[in-house]
């Protein structure tokens, strides 16, 4: 048999193969070419491939454990838990800061002791004052200021907050006075000092274990002392016009309405017209008992905030002046027109004035005339003090008797005082301020007091006045003023309308229960007399006719 060689070459040149896997090539093509029967040791050589696999798992196990990593992403959960701080953080702030009673009240200033001095920033403050008070004890309460523009208003709470009494006016001018009034209880009380304006103020705290004694004023010989501006009167017949009456009537656009005045030689004649609507440009033109022109002017050439003003004029003829009154702006409507022999032509009735007791008064526009009334017995002998704190208003006053005879008076800029002034009849007098000549208008402080008090052989009762308020009443609505009044006390409620408003009255006990009601007892004003059935707090219930709105003045007094 012959034997064939088999040769195979292996160069350089050849693919670049693994060395494992030409080897295994080598000895399979050896095999196939020589016939020569498979070598049993290289196939050990075949274990080498497993071991390829097992590396592979060993690389891949790593990356598969590290995706549990993904699981970690649930941790920002936990932030979750700070959103229940938010719930925490409010629960103390609301639980451990008590509100106090007077908080709804106004902004609190100070424990009241004594007389404080404190000032409004603006008109809409409500100061708040405390102090400890005990049951049985009497107080009074006092509050005023410099300042034309503070209208003082004093009210006092009991510890739980509700009202106990109020005043407004009843310290002369615009100065509060709420005095004897009786604690209830132990406990803090609360004062709420009320300004309407901006400016300093005093207010002071009187305290006593024993009633004070208020001296009552004299009688009035009429049920009511009008306060307030004359209610105009309709245009009487032929159009004659009458000292300080003011009436009222209606210019048609176009047209003219025509006055007359009748005056005497040596007189002063001043006229003033002030017209509804803003709009309106009121003419007045005054003719002499001759037809010659005295004056001409509107309200723009008057200078007298919206009214149409004649200054005085010297009256050098006797006889029946004509008023003309017409419209530049031709637009009409209502208007009011009246006349004074003096420097003024329409008077504000101020009410009564307090013998010591400084009373607050503004003449408001020129041409208008102040009215205090005093009460005097035949023999009293007065002296009254003027203090003008407008350095441009000069100011002209005067005093009157019953029948409105002069007792004397005086023109000044500062501060003046006229004494022996002689009352030579037991009446009603007058204390009359005005801008002298009609050319100025301010603030004052006018004060009357006693220098000799006559012997009255039966001295008459009086009263004692418990409640003084001036305020607005808005339309649908009916404020509530509160006073403190005892069991068996005889009180008279008034409540008079100003510039011609209808009000309405009810007085209250505590609980709310109607005990009087009035309307138009005194013209259109109401006047309640009631002997009151309980001590404690009552209040004085206003409201308008068929809901109107104006301006009120609300007066109680004890009648002794």
């Amino acid at each position: 048999m012959s034997h064939s060689r088999c040769t195979i070459g292996v160069t350089s040149d050849d693919e670049p193969i693994s060395h494992m896997i030409r080897f295994i090539l080598l000895i399979l093509l050896l095999t196939a070419a020589c016939g020569s029967p498979t070598p049993q040791a290289p196939l050990p050589t075949m274990a080498m491939l497993p071991t390829l696999m097992p590396t592979m798992t060993e690389t891949r196990t790593p990356t598969l454990t590290r995706t549990p990593t993904l699981t970690r992403t649930p941790s920002p959960t936990a932030t979750f838990t700070p959103s229940f701080t938010f719930t925490a953080s409010n629960t103390p702030t609301m639980t451990y800061t008590p509100t106090p009673v007077y908080a709804h009240l106004g902004t609190f200033v100070n424990l009241l002791d004594a007389v404080m001095d404190a000032e409004f920033v603006s008109g809409f403050e409500r100061h708040i004052y405390t102090f400890e008070g005990q049951a049985g004890e009497w107080i009074t309460l006092a509050m005023q200021s410099d300042n034309p523009a503070v209208d003082s208003m004093v009210m006092l709470y009991d510890p739980a907050g509700s009202p106990i009494a109020m005043d407004d006016d009843s310290g002369g001018g615009r100065s509060a006075l709420l005095r004897g009034v009786r604690l209830p209880q132990n406990g803090a009380y609360i004062v709420q000092a009320v300004g309407g304006g901006y400016g300093l103020y005093h207010i002071g705290l009187l305290r006593s274990n024993e009633q004070p004694i208020i001296t009552p004023i004299p009688p009035q010989p009429t049920p009511t002392l009008p306060i307030g501006s004359v209610t105009p009167a309709p245009t009487p017949e032929r159009g004659m016009l009458e000292d300080h009456v003011p009436v009222i009537g209606v210019l048609e656009a176009g047209g003219v309405a025509r006055y007359l005045i009748r005056v005497n030689v040596g007189g002063l004649l001043t006229i003033g017209a002030r017209a509804m609507a803003p709009s309106a440009n009121l003419r007045l033109e005054v003719y002499d008992p001759n037809g010659d022109v005295l004056m001409s002017i509107n309200s723009q050439e008057s200078s007298a905030n919206g009214d149409t003003l004649a200054p005085p004029l010297g009256m050098t003829t006797s006889g029946v002046y004509s008023v003309f009154l017409t419209d530049d702006a031709d637009v009409g409507g209502a208007y009011v027109i009246s006349y004074g022999e003096d420097s003024s032509h329409t008077d504000v009735l101020r009410g009564l004035a307090l013998p010591d007791t400084p009373m607050r008064g503004n003449v408001e526009r020129r041409g208008l005339r102040d009215v205090w009334s005093l009460y005097l017995h035949e023999g009293d002998r007065i002296a009254v003090d003027m203090d003008v704190d407008n350095p441009l208003f000069i100011a002209a006053f005067e005093v009157r008797g019953p029948d409105g005879s002069p007792l004397g008076g005086s023109t000044t800029d500062v501060r003046t005082q006229f004494s022996d002034l002689n009352a030579w009849t037991t009446g009603w007098y007058t204390i009359r301020v005005s801008g002298a000549f009609a050319r100025t208008y301010g603030s004052y402080t006018l004060t009357w007091r006693y220098e000799q008090i006559s012997m009255t052989p039966t001295p008459l009762p009086g009263v004692i006045p418990i409640l003084t308020a001036e305020g607005a009443i808005l339309a649908g609505t009916s404020p509530l003023y509160a006073f403190q009044g005892r069991a068996g006390d005889h009180v008279r409620v008034r409540v008079i309308g100003i510039d011609g408003f209808d009000p309405i009255a009810a007085l209250l006990d505590v609980n709310g229960v109607i005990l009087a009601e009035s309307d138009d007892a005194d013209g259109l004003n109401p006047v309640i007399e009631i002997t009151l059935p309980a001590d404690g707090t009552y209040f004085v219930q206003v409201s308008g006719y068929a809901g109107m709105g104006g301006t009120v003045r609300v007066v109680v007094e004890q009648l002794v």
